[in-house]
């Protein structure tokens, strides 16, 4: 699309007729690079990318890759006055400072933050991404000015220009409660030890077999971790299927010769870890299988999204998206609560086939579930299998066209998803995350925008109560249409004003420490007079029931209190009581427990 772009855009002025391809990876940039050679042939091209292509900085095009790029040295090659516009591939990422970098040097509104223009000129920054979100929240109109396009890949499918999905969610009893997260997602290395088991790796093999062999023709397999590459290889080949690992530590010239030669079809099965999310281009997947959990809505949808071209020379009709969902306790972004099909109820250890799912059927089904609270039914065929003794089971759904629409909403697991830090849902589109000085940042639902508000405590208030006001003015943070992008851009906010305070952002945790305090008397009794003064607890109520409560269920209630006006305080206690009994009892080991596997011969 970019390079039919450059070929259509306006002539240019006499001296500024070249074009800057800026991109993330080596295998985009020899993407970018063949293609430009295919439909530009006329046009001289360049590299910039390591030390095997250093560019003159005076063809046509230059593919370059940030990482060789942003040094000064290379960088100072190419004038900006000679250029008619830049591209930037996978644009979500521009806002990095690495990418502000170079781009600050052919554009002088793209300068960062508190440092001055280096240049005078204004060459036309045109960016292209499928994921129009950062994990940090950080606002791409710092770079951008306009979405001049957008269409959502529900959208494509419809239209054909995306091949269909159909999805099978594994539930397996694995528990992610213990594994540590890095921003948005899971730490790797934690989430490896709970997934890299031979139980877990078995079921991932024995889920391929029964839904997969034979029937799916390229399979992209997303791994955690190399030593996870390495362990899901060995069980697929140990059951007498050809399967291959690619990592970072696989030579970039084996790397291209394994995907050539699974692209040609060589083999039926390609294992992964964060080599094939962005950009890779291998049309003929037609099976896509998640064995790396994470909670970025933003991975998970690149994930799936390799399976998503079209590929009718090859038999493609679909892809099947093969995800390893663990139990729905888990804090994961996954088929099922992307869908809103499930909330809290248990998932029966049966083995479901053949759902017969329609579009209709699934929209409705989310629909009732956000209206009215209900369970979803079970689907409506199930068939026990053969493995009946172990705990796991598959849920097929034929269509993907509520995904878009569920992944912005809002209910308390999303909020849970979106973000590790304590925001208490207080009704009517109104989330508020409390501060360590009784400062609070409020997000809320402005027409088809959210907006995010601070107000910051007035010092003087603690020391004088006849101050004009306990808050300083307000300030507003930022404007979303976004809901996810909205509340991460007011954590990133919320972690520099307690930086800039000297206190640590842990302290806005969901987890942090002090939460799990008692409370203290005075804060109980604090509680109490809101209660009611709110008509919600006896006036001659004698014995308290918050006797035992925590600082964080408190802080809770109270927040929404003071925000909201319906407290729901007998479900945060009920919650409390849960938490406690939990943390008493005795933890079950992660992993299942499986039979032996069949063998299905040779593929």
């Amino acid at each position: 699309m970019f390079t039919e772009l450059l070929h259509r855009m306006p002539a240019p002025p006499k001296c500024a007729g070249q074009v800057l391809i800026l991109v993330n990876a080596v295998a985009l940039a020899a993407q970018a690079a063949a293609t430009v050679r295919r439909i530009l042939p006329h046009l001289s091209l360049e590299m910039e990318q390591g030390t095997k292509h250093k560019a003159s900085g005076l063809a046509d095009v230059t593919v370059a890759t940030v990482q060789s790029i942003c040094r000064p040295n290379r960088l100072e090659k190419y004038n900006p006055a000679r250029f008619k516009c830049v591209i930037v591939d996978e644009a979500h990422h521009s806002t990095s400072a690495s990418y502000r970098a170079v781009l600050a040097h052919f554009h002088g509104g793209v300068a960062l933050p508190d440092t001055e223009a280096k240049t005078p000129h204004a060459v036309p920054i045109i960016g292209f991404s499928a994921t129009f979100s950062r994990h940090d929240g950080m606002a791409l109109g710092t770079v951008y000015e306009e979405i001049v396009y957008h269409k959502d890949f529900l959208a494509m499918i419809d239209e054909q220009w995306l091949c269909p999905l159909r999805f099978t969610a594994v539930h397996a009893e694995f528990d992610l409660s213990s594994v540590s997260r890095v921003g948005s997602d899971y730490n790797v290395a934690s989430l490896a030890k709970v997934i890299n088991e031979p139980s877990i790796n078995e079921l991932i093999v024995r889920t391929w077999i029964q839904r997969a062999y034979n029937v799916r023709r390229s399979t992209l397999v997303f791994a955690v971790n190399i030593d996870h590459v390495h362990a899901l290889t060995h069980e697929f080949q140990a059951r007498g299927i050809d399967a291959r690992g690619i990592h970072s530590g696989v030579p970039v010239v084996e790397r291209q010769e394994l995907l050539q030669a699974f692209q040609r079809g060589d083999f039926p099965v390609l294992i992964n870890c964060a080599i094939l999310t962005e950009g890779a281009d291998v049309p003929p997947i037609d099976c896509v299988l998640l064995a790396r959990p994470t909670q970025s809505q933003n991975l998970f949808s690149q994930m799936i999204g390799r399976g998503m071209r079209l590929s009718p020379e090859t038999g493609k009709r679909d892809c099947l998206i093969l995800d390893l969902v663990g139990n729905l306790a888990n804090d994961m972004v996954c088929t099922p609560t992307l869908f809103g099909l499930y909330d809290d109820q248990p998932i029966e250890s049966t083995w479901y086939a053949d759902a017969d799912e329609t579009v209709d059927s699934l929209r409705a089904r989310a629909e009732a579930s956000r209206a009215h609270k209900e369970t979803p039914l079970a689907p409506r065929r199930a068939s026990h299998s053969p493995w009946d003794s172990a705990t796991f089971a598959f849920v097929d759904y034929d269509s993907p066209d509520e995904l878009y629409a569920a992944m912005q909403a809002t209910p308390s697991r999303q909020l849970q998803k979106a973000s590790p830090n304590a925001w208490v849902d207080c009704g009517n589109e109104t989330f508020v995350l409390a501060g360590w000085d009784q400062s609070y940042l409020k997000l809320q639902r402005d027409g088809q925008e959210y907006v995010g508000t601070y107000y910051p405590r007035n010092p003087d208030w603690m020391v004088d109560r006849s101050a004009t006001s306990p808050y300083w003015q307000k300030k507003q943070v930022l404007r979303s249409e976004d809901w996810e992008h909205a509340l991460r851009g007011c954590d990133t906010f919320m972690t520099k004003m307690a930086n800039a305070a000297g206190r640590s952002p842990l302290w806005l945790r969901r987890m942090a420490q002090w939460r799990s305090r008692p409370a203290s008397p005075r804060a109980i009794q604090m509680l109490e007079d809101k209660l009611r003064s709110k008509g919600e607890l006896d006036e001659d109520s004698t014995e308290s029931p918050w006797a035992h409560a925590s600082l964080g269920t408190v802080s809770t209630v109270l927040t929404r209190l003071r925000h909201g006006g319906k407290s729901n305080w007998r479900r945060a206690m009920k919650r409390h009581n849960q938490a406690v009994e939990k943390a008493q009892k005795p933890r079950r080991p992660s992993g299942v427990q499986v039979g032996p596997l069949p063998r299905p011969g040779v593929a």
